[in-house]
């Protein structure tokens, strides 16, 4: 039987690699859900497909980011002061980047896979060492590329 996966969540429908988009991947029943791992200044891991936020990330007030802003120069915090969904479409307003362990806990309150793209393995050491630690925790959910 053919497994279908969620590629960055359900993308076509809602801001890619956001909590919405992988809510929907969960109540649309995929058995997997891709997603892309990044990792702060301060070692969190978030999720978001791009090594900067420019892409994706709007200021509160719907405006583009201007200048390239790699996530590990920034602190989670510093993430928070960004709309991850305006940008897709205004019904999304306020989409925060989301946390891996958020998802991951969604996985397994769902019964959903997590499959972590292959970047993880051009994250820097001390990165590295943080996604593991955690994926540790979720054994159960989570799959590598």
């Amino acid at each position: 039987m053919v497994k279908f996966q969620a590629h960055r969540g359900v993308c076509g429908e809602n801001p890619e690699n956001t909590m919405p988009a992988f809510q929907a991947a969960v109540d649309q029943g995929y058995p997997y859900i891709e997603l892309d791992v990044r990792v702060t200044k301060d070692l969190q891991c978030v999720v978001l497909h791009d090594s900067t936020i420019n892409r994706t990330a709007r200021h509160l007030d719907g405006s583009a980011v201007g200048a390239a802003l790699p996530v590990a120069d920034l602190t989670y915090e510093q993430l928070l002061e960004y709309d991850f969904g305006i940008g897709y479409h205004i019904k999304f307003k306020g989409t925060k980047i989301p946390l891996l362990e958020d998802v991951l806990a969604l996985g397994r309150s769902a019964g959903t896979k997590i499959k972590i793209d292959a970047k993880y393995r051009t994250l820097r050491k001390e990165h590295k060492e943080a996604l593991f630690s955690l994926v540790d925790q979720y054994t159960d959910v989570v799959e590598l590329t």
